[in-house]
């Protein structure tokens, strides 16, 4: 079973297992390419001389690092080394282990205690374990591979009797499944908390409308638009200047004062600004439809022709741009939901998206429509009590003056009758007619009474001083002129804010407003907010045919067929598991749902994308299978998002306990020799060494196990591998001087030498 590693920026060990019939025969005929890198050949040692022209090959390829595993008894010939080795193998960057016992179990081996040999399935914690696949599996581990090599390179000839005691922290295929299949359940679920997708977000709103000008500057002179828009604003000021002119009484003597034609100009001013909502309105109805024009091009040139120039897209808005906050926003959700909740975001947010055309705006423009109604009457009262009490009091101040007093009643009374018959009405001005009545029955009779009164008051007292009676006139004129002017410019103000909506501004704000936020909310961002919804619904659909194929290769519904490989779950699950195996899933996922955003960001149909999010998928579950046969789940699978801080996970490593005494078992400890019990008298105890290692993932919980125990030296000599299930000790003893010899085969006494120990190998093997 080949170890190596999925991922392609890790370094891998490439592996030739020499032992089945006919292995040795196709490893010579069929390998062609120079291997280059770590290069693992397992062979028994009769057969090396069939390849021991293709490892010469081997070894003589640049950058090559080799260990073979050399299994076979020693010879029993006194006049021949035990261990006879072709001369390349103890080359530079090549190391040799020796395994004496073909059945590859080892026995048990206490350096330190000189004691007897110990049973080695006990050491290794299992009956069924063979040491000799062990040191197969810790081999393929890169960095194991790499410092067994330069151990191995030290010793004489570069040869070395391998021992070990390793744990591997491999899950059960059992929990595995059950694990695999609760992570499923979790991420296919259709509960949750809804998030409400922002817009703005994404394509950024209209900017604050600061006046006419940001209008002005979108349309040009030509434009039907801004020739309505122009005539409506200049009948309104037209008519707002006249009603400004009438609250002053000398804009009222002239023929052309402005009560004769106001109420024509305010009727100019609604017919005006009816022509210009018409106008707009079939603007927002004419004008392409952007649900049929995703690019925006079409809708830009139609509006041009009709002299709108659409300013450009926000920059913030670009395909690009958008594509990569809806990839991140996305992926960030999905990392803390589920289908369900990630899937009503998305539809959400395309429905939010999705350009609506600007037909929509018409309830809104349909308010803005002018008021068909009549024209307010002017709101002058005809005869209020105040201006009767006022005109009263001066007539009789001025009648104390004499009869020439009479003068100020007379001129107030005319001045009366001039503003009532200069009420504005729906033709023209009310007319003498009109106010006839009211001066008649109302304001000269009081007057002339006070008149007459103030007269007769004088000639029973005697007539007052001239400077008296000149004040009296004068005060009296003022009043009467005051109150009058009052009446009259109130009424006038009453009347203006009557019909501020009519002709006033704020009317051409609202129809600015709207035309401002339908040219940048609406017609701007059509290839934006359509790019967005259609990458939104796509990514939903794919997300529901992946949990498709969750759910077919994976969750519960599967079976243990071809299509779905893990089979049956069990009982007892660790959290900690479920919850790696779910975040690596939701990587593959979410590596899957980058065809849709590549797609996207390349402009291509989308339609099509789902399929291949399918295939993706398969694809990243069939490689997270084998990765998962050969790798702990603490290791990242080959589609992992690197950016993750990967959870750690003990399930498969027992308690902490257990892995700490593996770690801190010394190199002349209890461990497994690959070696027969007889054969340990041909290993030296002297100059021994090892490599202690386990993967990067257990780094914490390794280095508190053996601070614990001491630290020291146990804790100074650990490598702590990127990949790999094994974690434990390997114990590297050279043989004896003279147990192993290199020879440079040339002649063919040497060949014997093979034949010898061939037959020695298939007697004991036996």
């Amino acid at each position: 079973m080949s170890n190596s590693s999925l991922r392609a920026d890790l370094p891998v060990v490439r592996r030739h297992d020499l032992r089945p019939p006919g292995a040795a025969r196709r490893f010579t005929q069929d390998r062609v390419a120079q291997e280059s890198g770590r290069t693992l050949v397992i062979a028994y040692h009769p057969d090396l001389a069939e390849v021991e022209s293709t490892l010469f090959d081997i070894a003589a390829s640049p950058g090559v690092q080799l260990i073979c595993v050399v299994i076979g008894v020693p010879s029993h010939d006194v006049d021949r080394p035990a261990l006879a080795l072709p001369a390349m193998l103890a080359t530079e960057g090549i190391a040799t282990l020796w395994v004496s016992d073909p059945a590859g179990a080892g026995c048990g081996w206490w350096i330190e205690t000189g004691g007897p040999a110990l049973d080695a399935a006990q050491l290794l914690g299992s009956e069924s374990a063979s040491a000799l696949d062990l040191l197969d599996d810790c081999l393929q581990v890169p960095d194991v591979f790499d410092a067994v090599r330069a151990q191995v390179e030290q010793m004489a000839d570069h040869v070395a009797s391998p021992g070990l005691l390793a744990i591997s922290g491999r899950i059960t295929g059992e929990l595995l499944r059950t694990s695999l299949r609760l992570a499923v359940t979790q991420l296919c679920a259709d509960t949750g908390r809804d998030r409400r997708p922002e817009l703005a977000h994404f394509v950024a709103s209209a900017p604050a409308l600061s006046g006419p000008a940001d209008v002005d500057r979108i349309l040009t002179d030509e434009s039907e638009l801004h020739r309505h828009r122009t005539a409506a604003a200049s009948a309104a000021d037209a008519a707002a200047d006249q009603v400004r002119r009438m609250a002053w009484l000398r804009h009222l003597l002239g023929p052309d004062r402005p009560s004769r034609t106001v109420v024509e100009r305010i009727d100019r001013v609604r017919a005006e600004r009816a022509e210009l909502v018409r106008v707009v309105a079939d603007l927002l109805t004419s004008a392409q439809h952007p649900g049929n024009d995703p690019s925006g091009q079409a809708l830009r040139d139609d509006l041009r022709n009709r002299g709108i120039l659409l300013p450009d897209p926000p920059e913030e808005s670009n395909p690009g741009a958008l594509l990569t906050k809806l990839r991140v926003d996305t992926s960030r959700l999905w990392r803390t939901s589920n289908v369900g909740v990630t899937q009503r975001w998305l539809r959400a947010l395309a429905d939010r998206a999705t350009p609506q055309g600007s037909g929509r705006y018409l309830p809104q423009l349909t308010r803005l429509r002018p008021d068909a109604g009549p024209v307010p009457e002017f709101p002058l009262p005809v005869r209020p009590g105040w201006l009767l009490l006022i005109l009263t009091a001066a007539s009789l101040a001025a009648g104390l003056a004499g009869p020439p007093g009479a003068v100020v009643p007379l001129s107030a009374a005319l001045l009366v009758l001039m503003l009532l018959a200069c009420r504005p009405a729906a033709r023209g001005e009310a007319g003498v007619a009109s106010a006839a009545r009211p001066l008649l029955t109302a304001y000269l009779p009081a007057m002339a009474a006070a008149t007459a009164a103030g007269v007769l008051i004088a000639g029973l007292i005697g007539p007052p001083p001239l400077i008296v009676r000149i004040a009296l006139v004068g005060i009296a004129a003022a009043a009467a002129l005051v109150a009058v002017h009052h009446w009259w410019r109130g009424a006038v103000a009453r009347w203006s804010a009557q019909l501020e909506p009519m002709i006033g501004p704020q009317w051409s704000s609202g129809i600015d407003a709207l035309l401002h936020r339908v040219v940048h909310d609406e017609w701007r961002t059509v290839p934006a907010r359509a790019l967005l919804a259609d990458a939104a619904v796509s990514a939903a659909v794919a997300l529901d045919r992946a949990t498709a194929v969750l759910r077919d290769r994976i969750g519960p519904s599967s079976t243990p067929t071809a299509t779905a490989p893990y089979g049956e779950p069990a009982s007892d699950v660790d959290g900690d598991l479920v919850e790696v195996l779910a975040a690596d899933l939701r990587d593959a996922v979410a590596s899957a749902l980058d065809v849709v955003w590549d797609r996207a960001g390349s402009g291509g149909s989308l339609s099509g994308s789902w399929d291949q999010v399918d295939d993706v998928l398969i694809r990243h579950l069939d490689d997270y299978r084998r990765h998962l046969e050969s790798h702990h789940v603490s290791d990242a699978p080959p589609f992992a998002d690197r950016s993750r801080v990967r959870a750690g996970v003990d399930a498969g490593w027992g308690g902490p306990e257990r892995l700490g005494n593996v770690l801190a078992t010394a190199f002349g400890g209890p461990l497994v020799q690959l070696c027969q019990p007889r054969h340990l008298g041909l290993l030296s105890r002297e100059h021994l060494s090892g490599v202690r290692f386990a993967p990067a993932a257990l780094r914490d919980r390794g280095t508190a196990q053996l601070r614990h125990r001491g630290g020291g030296q146990p804790l100074a000599e650990m490598t702590w591998t990127e990949s790999g299930v094994l974690a434990g000790v390997l114990r590297l003893v050279p043989p004896r001087q003279g147990v192993a010899q290199t020879y440079w085969r040339s002649n063919d006494d040497e060949a014997a030498w093979w034949a010898d120990s061939e037959g020695d190998h298939h007697v004991e093997a036996e």
